[in-house]
């Protein structure tokens, strides 16, 4: 989160999720808000984000296995995602 004060806007791709008297707050899609000093704010994604993965694994007989897969998904709620990932840097949600 960062600990600027002013005007702070999120794009029309992004939550705005503010802490205001210890009480986090969805401030919702393209919002914009005052902070005041030692108030803090994070912008979380609001489109569809898909993340690759790939497993190994070998069976009992010695045999190979490899998946993989994508995953696509969308956050419905900004402010508890915001508690669970570090969106300050670019592979915040992945």
């Amino acid at each position: 989160m960062e600990f600027n004060y002013g005007i702070r806007k999120s794009k029309t791709n992004e939550y705005l999720v503010a802490v205001k008297s210890g009480n986090i707050k969805n401030l919702g899609i393209a919002g914009s808000t005052y902070l005041w000093p030692g108030q803090s704010h994070i912008l979380v994604p609001s489109t569809q984000i898909a993340a690759e993965f790939a497993m190994t694994q070998e069976t009992k007989d010695g045999i190979g296995l490899c998946f993989k897969g994508i995953v696509v998904y969308n956050i419905v709620s900004p402010e508890v995602s915001a508690q669970h990932f570090d969106f300050s840097s670019e592979d915040g949600p992945k």
